[in-house]
């Protein structure tokens, strides 16, 4: 029974078992790439930052102690929630991933402990070890393993691994963990646990070894596959590689699988000489540097170091006279292949005639292109990608040979670029050929048989009754020629092609000595038919000979999974040759399909186990391989955009704008044409930039598939995606000097408006000639910078924010610069200035006048919001401006949910204020009461209260206020800008939020019955609610005074109409009513108050409760300014009721701005402060 059939269990649990193991190799490397900064601790604030929250195994030992020391620290606290928050999707994928090699041992153990107890019948260890495939698996299974412990110890370094298992543990509810549970989570710890500090130039103690034997698996096993490696060819390489010459090159996966599985068998490398010598003799002759795993290196001189008979072994092949021999030899090579290679890849110079006729000579230069490029890839690579950078004796190896070599990577990628050419062609040629190869047997079979027989009719009994035939009957050449025509027909492409080849021969060595030996000269027809039928033999036997198994040697000969990471050292080089030639691009394709080639190597036992994970895994290396061509390609766009920047100089600064009418006396003058010549030079060199990708073809890598046209935009997006951020980072910094006014905010946004209008009416003008729709892609990138901005910063506010849109891609990232001045981002940036100049402390918001002016006695204008939003939209558009708007309400939150800690804060550390605002309550019950001796009573409550009214909360509150106004006068410039440039589109979205307001009263107002039946509940997770939500921000038709932000407790609500009367009664004697601002302003600039910043803030927090709690607030506030006049009319001093007075002007003026706002109507007021009541305290 054949191993891998379906039937055999045996078979295809080691099947399952290997491409399991691949699998969770690809897993290791895709999440490698997204392991969070923060658990590698490398800088100095993020070990103050996370150092105490973020640790080692050293938890398990005290685990309470830890977790109580987090609970009772704040900080300490809101660092470990931001983690659990941000990353707990991610730890849960890595300790998976841990947990999947811990696994994978295990199953495997289990494998061989069934396989020796009998457990699969008529199977044993020694027959599996016997079949070829099985062999194969065996070796494989132990060799993945020991990948799987190296690449996790290069890719997560112990601490590192560490952290995130302990993090894991900690964050992990049950609903997050796998479902098979993780029942041995000491064991994977115990495998998992940190090897040891490593240094460059120093490793640990018995390491790897001692790493490989944390889980123990049979002796016999690890023995055998050390054995059979070092013993037999298991992938029958020798046949694909036939010369002596070659025999390291077709060991070397053996050779790579043989030095990871070594670890497992740790005295073969100390003490056991002889075995150590066959090993470097038999694979490591004339090499030294090993590819392990897809590009993954390793230098022997520095691994085999601390092992005595390892090192004594590789003596030999090190030696100095034998590294120079082997590097000459291989200097040699290189030239003379890269002349041979190009020469046949040259246009016109490879047919299929020719591969079919020398395909023996043509599969010999390919095997010797492909074994010297190996080596030199490997040998001449720098030693920090290979491997024993801080090894003396390594960088001696290397030097010698780079001087034998006379190394350069121009001369090296020279012969991997002419050599994927020819392979390229070569491989079309045949697969045409093979695909076509039943018919074209047949046809040539046709050719063959026709002029076999016409020949026969010419030496038939009919030839004498043809005089000019000159040609004698002759009774044996017909009915030969006749048998023979039989022969060719009977022929069949399906039999055995080397009896069939030589069939076809023997017929051709007949005819060619008919020719010779009867004289046929005299009959020029005979001979020409003689001719046609041997070619067409002829090409019967090169079809023959053109097998499937052709292309498997060539794939297999062509393997570049060696250099699938070193390949970067020469991605300068081909960026320069397609620099000074777009149409190289076209043969660099060939070297892109060579290194896909390596995505065959992890997929193979995937495809056979037809395993689910085929599509992840190889996805994940098609993507590796796709985000390296882009890299490579994106030398184009940067050139193209190089180019772009004279264009902008020329349109900028030197050529002029062209008046609608001109006399043409002075057309000459604006012709300008030494100018428009350059401009259209720079034009033309873009396009063939351009024309450059488009000729590269359609390209499949892995399974996925890439097009010219994507490409080209892809990589003109991210040019332009990292150009315009660049521009807007670098001038969207401020000085932020004490008492700067707005001027240098005017100043660099006007900046970023002319160079971005510049910039972006230059891509416009290039559009045609790289045909992309330039004004479609500056907008939608220009909004994709804003949004991942905007979103950079909401995430840091609040980490459990999602985002509403894939602002980042693999294809086009977006680039984040370093944090310089405590803002990641521009937005934050331009957010923090604006804040900076409109702080309530140091200016006054005037409503009337939509503008912030400062707290002198001159009260100076500080900033016009009006012009500063109009400046805003002009340099960062309105997606700026809605970008900006979500980070206000983003802090608007924050801002908000420290408030209501503060006041619950208050109220835990005084647990009295609880039972004590009841009481209030009930005192200022009804509220249309006028209290007595109102200025005692209010004293005495603020008394009470004034924990509830500190300053910290005073400042939040006020915070709140100024956050909400800037969000209003953006709303009103988005609604603007909408109604002028989308007035439809701003009348539907009007219509239909009106439209669906109203389903909502109605569906309130609708009794319980008969509510839903006929009024449903356009419920707030309804599509159309969300998508509607988000198109009405960006169009300003949103309130923010209308938004809910948070939900505060129960507690909260019915105490907070009551604080926030205390803390408006607390700041009445600080404002004044200002009637040339038409606001409250503060009485002393010391104070630090603005009257419509606490207005502001008060609605918010009113919108966050009940309706009737804002009404309630309200009407404890008219109950004050009632209470207070009733009491100063009976009053005699006029000092006391001026004071009052005052007082009540204040309250009266707050009363009426917050009824505004709300918004209450007239007759709602009036409810509450009659109009007479209002008249007298009317500033």
């Amino acid at each position: 029974m054949d191993f891998l059939a379906e039937n055999n269990v045996c078979g295809q649990t080691l099947l399952r078992l290997v491409a399991r193991g691949n699998s969770i190799i690809a897993e290791l490397k895709r999440l490698a790439a997204v392991i969070p900064p923060v658990f590698k601790l490398k800088s100095r604030s993020e070990q103050q930052i996370y150092g105490e929250v973020l640790v080692d195994f050293a938890f398990f030992q005290n685990p309470e102690t830890f977790t109580k020391k987090i609970e009772n620290s704040e900080s300490l606290s809101s660092c470990d929630n931001g983690i659990r928050e941000r990353h707990l999707s991610v730890l849960c994928r890595v300790y998976a991933v841990f947990e999947s090699i811990h696994r994978y041992a295990a199953h495997l153990n289990t494998f061989l402990s069934e396989l020796s107890d009998g457990s699969f019948l008529h199977t044993s260890t020694d027959m599996v070890f016997a079949d070829h495939d099985g062999k194969q698996l065996m070796c494989e299974s132990l060799y993945l393993y020991g990948v799987m412990l190296l690449l996790l110890d290069r890719l997560y370094p112990g601490p590192t691994r560490e952290r995130l298992i302990v993090a894991y543990h900690r964050h992990a509810g049950m609903a997050d963990r796998p479902a098979a549970g993780d029942t041995n989570v000491d064991d994977v710890c115990q495998l998992l646990r940190s090897t040891g500090p490593k240094t460059a130039a120093k490793r640990p103690q018995g390491y790897p070894e001692d790493y490989f034997k944390r889980i123990e698996l049979p002796s016999g096993f690890r023995d055998q596959v050390v054995g059979h490696l070092r013993t037999d060819d298991i992938y029958n390489q020798v046949s694909v590689y036939p010369s002596p010459e070659h025999r390291a090159a077709a060991f070397s996966n053996q050779a790579a699988m043989l030095y990871v599985c070594l670890y497992f068998t740790p005295q073969v490398l100390h003490s056991q000489t002889h075995k150590m010598r066959e090993i470097v003799d038999r694979f490591f002759p004339d090499n030294w540097v090993v590819s392990y795993y897809m590009g993954s290196t390793v230098n022997l001189i520095e691994a085999w170091e601390p092992y005595k008979a390892a090192k004594q072994a590789l003596n030999n092949t090190l030696e100095a006279s034998n590294v120079r021999q082997v590097a000459a030899s291989q200097a040699i090579k290189l030239k003379t292949l890269t002349q041979q290679s190009m020469q046949l890849e040259s246009q016109g110079a490879l047919t299929e005639a020719k591969v079919l006729g020398s395909s023996g000579s043509l599969f010999r230069l390919l095997r010797e292109c492909n074994v010297t490029l190996r080596w030199l890839v490997l040998h001449c690579a720098a030693l920090d990608e290979a491997g024993g950078a801080s090894n003396k004796r390594c960088r001696a190896a290397r030097d010698v040979v780079v001087a034998e070599v006379h190394y350069t990577p121009d001369a090296v990628f020279a012969l991997l670029l002419h050599t994927a050419g020819l392979e390229l062609k070569v491989t079309q040629i045949y697969k045409k050929i093979l695909q076509e190869k039943s018919s074209r047997w047949q046809e040539q079979q046709d050719i063959a048989h026709a002029r076999l027989l016409e020949l026969a009719e010419v030496f038939g009994s009919e030839a004498s009754s043809r005089p000019l035939a000159r040609v004698r009957p002759n009774a044996r050449l017909h009915q030969w020629f006749t048998d023979t025509a039989m022969q060719v027909t009977s022929i069949d492409i399906e039999e055995d092609h080397q009896a069939t080849a030589r069939k076809i021969v023997q017929m051709m060595n007949a005819l060619n000595q008919v020719k010779e030996y009867h004289d046929l000269s005299s009959c020029g027809g005979a001979v020409q038919a003689v001719e046609e039928a041997v070619a067409a033999l002829q090409a019967l036997v090169r079809l023959a000979n053109a097998e499937d198994s052709d292309m498997v040697i060539l794939a297999t000969v062509a393997d570049l999974s060696y250099a699938w990471t070193l390949v970067d050292q020469y991605t300068s080089v081909m960026q320069k040759s397609i620099k000074q030639d777009a149409g190289e691009v076209v043969r660099l394709r060939a070297v892109f399909l060579k290194l896909s080639s390596g995505l065959e190597l992890p997929l193979l036992r995937i495809t056979q186990a037809r395993s689910q994970d085929v599509m992840s895994v190889s996805s994940f290396y098609s993507r590796q391989l796709v985000a390296y061509i882009r890299r490579v390609l994106q030398i184009i766009p940067e050139t193209m955009f190089s180019l772009l920047g004279s264009i902008v100089e020329l349109q900028t600064n030197h050529l002029n704008d062209l008046p609608t009418r001109l006399d043409k006396d002075k057309i000459k003058d604006f012709a300008q044409l030494p100018q428009r010549y350059k401009l259209c030079s720079l034009c033309h060199s873009v396009g063939v930039l351009a024309e450059g990708v488009r000729q590269m073809g359609l390209t499949l890598v892995g399974v996925l598939e890439l097009q010219p046209r994507q490409l080209l935009e892809d990589g003109v997006r991210r040019e332009l995606v990292h150009r315009v951020a660049t521009i807007i980072d670098k001038n969207i910094r401020f000085t932020a000097k004490k008492g700067s006014g707005s001027s240098e905010l005017m100043e660099r946004l006007s900046e970023v408006a002319r160079l971005l209008r510049g910039f972006r009416s230059s891509f416009e003008y290039i559009q045609d000639y790289i045909n992309l729709y330039a004004l479609k892609i500056w907008h939608e990138e220009l909004t994709r910078i804003i949004a991942a901005n905007v979103q950079q910063e909401c995430s840091q506010l609040l980490p459990g924010l999602a985002s509403s849109e894939n602002e980042d891609s693999c294809a086009v990232p977006i680039p984040f610069f370093p944090d310089t001045d405590g803002h990641s981002t521009f937005v934050g940036r331009l957010a923090a200035e604006m804040l900076r100049l409109t702080d309530p402390k140091t200016s006054t918001y005037a409503m009337v006048r939509g503008a912030w002016y400062d707290n002198t006695r001159q009260h100076n204008q500080l900033l016009d919001a009006s012009l500063l939003l109009a400046k805003m939209e002009e340099a960062i558009t309105i997606a700026g401006l809605a970008g900006l708007d979500k980070l206000l309400a983003c802090t608007t939150v924050t801002t908000l949910r420290e408030l209501l800690r503060l006041l619950e804060s208050a109220c835990s550390i005084e647990p009295a204020l609880m039972e004590l605002l009841p009481v209030i309550a009930a005192q200022l019950t009804p509220n249309t009461a006028i209290i007595g001796d109102p200025e005692k009573q209010y004293s005495a409550w603020l008394s009470y209260t004034a924990r509830l009214c500190s300053p910290a909360i005073v400042d939040c509150l006020q915070r709140i206020g100024q956050l909400q106004l800037l969000r209003l006068h953006a709303a009103h410039r988005l609604d603007a800008a909408c109604s002028f440039q989308a007035n439809y589109l701003h009348q539907a979205l009007q219509a239909l939020n009106i439209s669906l307001l109203n389903d909502v009263r109605e569906h309130d107002d609708a009794s319980p019955a008969a509510g839903e039946r006929q009024h449903p509940d356009p419920s707030p997770d309804n599509p159309l609610t969300t998508q509607l939500t988000a198109l009405l921000e960006w169009t300003g038709l949103s309130n923010p005074l209308h938004r809910i932000y948070v939900t505060p407790s129960q507690d909260l609500v019915r105490i907070l109409p009551h604080v926030l009367l205390f803390i408006i009664i607390s700041l009445l004697p600080k404002l004044q009513y200002l009637p040339k601002l038409g606001s409250l302003v503060c009485v002393k600039a010391s104070d630090g108050l603005d009257g419509s910043c606490v207005c502001v803030g008060v609605v918010t927090v009113l919108k966050q409760l009940p309706v009737a709690s804002s009404t309630a607030c309200l009407s404890l506030l008219a109950q004050y300014i009632a209470s207070h006049t009733a009491h100063a009319s009976k009053n005699s001093s006029s000092s006391e009721v001026a004071a009052v007075h005052q007082d009540a002007i204040t309250a009266t003026t707050m009363l009426q701005q917050l009824a505004q706002l709300l918004p209450l109507s007239p007759q709602q007021l009036h409810a509450l402060l009659p109009g007479g009541l209002a008249t007298t305290h009317r500033a």
